[in-house]
């Protein structure tokens, strides 16, 4: 094997020195090396988690996937109510002959917090652990305090008045006088 001339061979740290710092990004970032467009908070911020829909929730879990910012309970938590997997749990149960439709609702909303709160005095009831749903519930609870403080926060005006810039206008003034 040649190693061309040029090459650059990283070099070991040497004993005793401080390791380089990744940067001002979180360690999970500068791991990866991705950068994330939206921060967790900003896409929760979108949804209401007390009318939300499985196909909102899948949609939910894609977007916090694609910018890297998911926490993996929560995304459990999340996905196993999501279109997919719910649609998945139905088919099966439709072919084994259990119930009579295919078709569950992906598209009727439906109260995530509730939800969780009759699945946690359920498991009591029971006598099963509630440590993981009442986990997930505080931070979707959480995540429902943030998302309605962000749609409270006043929104600027949009300009609805054309503004015309100087190009705009040179081109439109040269196009008037050209067709005289």
């Amino acid at each position: 094997m040649q190693i061309a001339a040029d090459t650059k061979i990283p070099q070991p740290v040497p004993k005793g020195l401080p390791l380089p710092s990744p940067g001002p990004e979180s360690a999970a970032e500068a791991r990866s090396g991705f950068t994330p467009a939206m921060s967790a908070e900003e896409i929760y911020a979108e949804y209401d988690f007390t009318a939300i829909t499985p196909r909102q929730i899948d949609e939910l879990a894609d977007r916090l996937r694609d910018n890297g910012v998911y926490d993996f309970g929560t995304m459990m938590a999340l996905e196993t109510r999501g279109e997919r997997f719910v649609q998945h749990m139905h088919d099966m149960l439709y072919e084994a002959g259990l119930i009579d439709t295919p078709e569950f609702g992906a598209t009727t909303p439906m109260d995530l917090i509730e939800g969780f709160k009759a699945r946690i005095e359920m498991s009591r009831r029971h006598g099963d652990p509630t440590a993981f749903h009442q986990r997930a519930l505080d931070r979707i609870e959480e995540l429902q305090r943030l998302s309605e403080a962000r749609r409270a926060e006043p929104r600027s005006p949009v300009a609805t008045t054309p503004v015309a810039t100087p190009a705009l206008t040179q081109s439109l003034f040269g196009l008037q006088t050209t067709a005289t």
